[in-house]
C-alpha cells in the first residue's frame, strides 16, 4: 500500500501504520491509513486517496474506525466543542451500532469544556478533546472504517460545519430537519440524511 500511494504521488498526504485494535478476517491484513489533508484539499486530493484504496481492493470492517482531527489553530475551541456535543446526536444517529456502542467512541457527557480541562477529558470518547494541547486539533472518533470516499467527504464537510460555526448552537441537533442551520452542501445533506435513516 505504501509504494501504490507513492506511485499515486500521495507521499506527502497518506502515512501507513497499525493499530492493534483492527481485528482482521480471514486472510486479511490490518492497516491504519492516516491522512493528512487542507481543508481546501477535501474534493481534490481525497478522492485520490479512496481511488488507491479501492483499486487495491481493501475493505473495512466493523472494528474499524475513522478518526478526524479537526483544526483549531484558527477556531475557538470551547465553542467548537459546545457546538460538537450540541450535535452529538445526529452524529451517533448517522453510525452503525457497532460504532454507538463501541468502547473507543463513548458518548460525551459534558456539554461544556474550558481549554483548561480538554487533557481531563477521555480520550476514548465522541468527542475527544485530549489531542489539543500536543496537535491543537479536536479529534472525533464516531465514524465507522469505510472506502468509500462519499462517506468520508459528507462526514468531514458536516463536522467542518460545525466547529466553523462563529456563535453558539442556540440547541442541539437531534433531527435531520435541524441540519439546515449548518449550511451543508446539497450531497452532502442528502447523504447524512440518508445514513441517519439507515441506522435508525
Amino acid at each position: 500500500m505504501k509504494f501504490l500511494f507513492i506511485a499515486a504521488w500521495l507521499k506527502k498526504q497518506v502515512n501507513i501504520g497499525t493499530d492493534c485494535s483492527i481485528r482482521p478476517e480471514n486472510d486479511e491484513h490490518a492497516i491504519e491509513i492516516r491522512v493528512l489533508v487542507k481543508e481546501s484539499e477535501l474534493e481534490t486530493v481525497l478522492p485520490r486517496i479512496f481511488d488507491v484504496m479501492e483499486n487495491a481492493g481493501m475493505s473495512a470492517n466493523t472494528s474499524c474506525g475513522t478518526h478526524v482531527h479537526l483544526d483549531m489553530r484558527n477556531r475557538n475551541p470551547e465553542l467548537a466543542y459546545s457546538n460538537l456535543f450540541k450535535a452529538q446526536g445526529l452524529m451517533l444517529a448517522s453510525q452503525p451500532k457497532a460504532r454507538r456502542t463501541n468502547y473507543y467512541c463513548k458518548k460525551n457527557t459534558r456539554s461544556e469544556l474550558s481549554k483548561s480541562e480538554f487533557d481531563s477529558g477521555e480520550r476514548y470518547s465522541v468527542i475527544n478533546t485530549q489531542a489539543y494541547s500536543k496537535l491543537k486539533t479536536i479529534e472525533i472518533r464516531l465514524h465507522a472504517g469505510t472506502v468509500k470516499y462519499e462517506d468520508m467527504k459528507s462526514w468531514i464537510e458536516f463536522l467542518v460545519a460545525i466547529v466553523s460555526k462563529t456563535d453558539k448552537l442556540k440547541s442541539t441537533i437531534d433531527k435531520v430537519e435541524d441540519l439546515g442551520v449548518l449550511g451543508l452542501s446539497e450531497s452532502s445533506l442528502k447523504h447524512i440524511t440518508k445514513r441517519i435513516k439507515k441506522y435508525a
